[in-house]
Formats: structure tokens, C-alpha cells, sequence
């Protein structure tokens, strides 16, 4: 369910910039918000982790083209669904990749509960 939410988001995002004067309203105050937060619990380094994730497996397409979603597109529309700012989405994605301990923690933590999950 969550990934189809996500799923959602990204091809109105890409609507959004493949037809910005449909889509997006002149008044930006008028956009509907999304009703999702990214949880204190987990620092946004985390978000970025998960966004390198899906970008370096190309998981999610551009709606109009078909293409590979841009990783700039990835950040914005994780930006827009959990009413977060991703300020140096590059520089903090190399500091991701980088990070291997922390970013393999995340990752098993997010492993074992889908486990956890489907083994009840």
C-alpha cells in the first residue's frame, strides 16, 4: 500500500513537470499537502539513503516518457509527500553512499521488519 502511495505521488509529480501549468496552481498556497511527515525518529539522512536506493535501481519511471526517474524528480517528490526540505540532495546522497555502516543499518532495519512482518 505504501509503495502504491509512493508510486502515486511520483506520477503526479511527473505530470506536474510535464505539464506545470495544468497541474500546478498559480497559487502555491492552494496545492493540496500531503498528510505524510518524515518521523523524528529517523534522521533524514535516512530518506536520502532510501531515495539512492530506488534511483540506483531504477525502480520507478517517469510517467510521460517511460524513462528512469531523475534522481532531482526522486528528492522533489519525497520532498512534496513527506513535507520535508532535502536541502544538498547530492552532496548528502554521496555522504549516503558513503556511509556504509549506518546506511546497511537502515537498510536491515527496514529488511528485518518486512520480515518480522511476514513471518506472523
Amino acid at each position: 500500500m505504501a509503495i502504491s502511495m509512493l508510486e502515486s505521488q511520483l506520477n503526479l509529480l511527473n505530470l506536474s513537470l510535464q505539464y506545470p501549468d495544468t497541474l500546478i496552481p498559480k497559487n502555491r498556497d492552494a496545492m493540496i499537502v500531503s498528510p505524510f511527515v518524515w518521523s523524528d525518529e529517523f534522521p533524514k539522512q535516512d530518506l536520502i539513503t532510501l531515495i539512492s536506493g530506488i534511483f540506483e535501481v531504477r525502480s520507478v519511471k517517469n510517467l510521460s516518457t517511460g524513462d528512469n526517474a531523475t534522481y532531482k524528480s526522486l528528492v522533489t517528490g519525497f520532498e512534496i509527500f513527506f513535507n520535508v526540505k532535502l536541502p544538498q540532495a547530492y552532496k548528502k546522497r554521496g555522504a549516503a553512499l558513503g556511509r556504509t555502516f549506518k546506511t546497511v543499518a537502515f537498510l536491515e532495519r527496514m529488511i528485518r521488519a518486512i520480515t518480522d512482518k511476514n513471518q506472523r
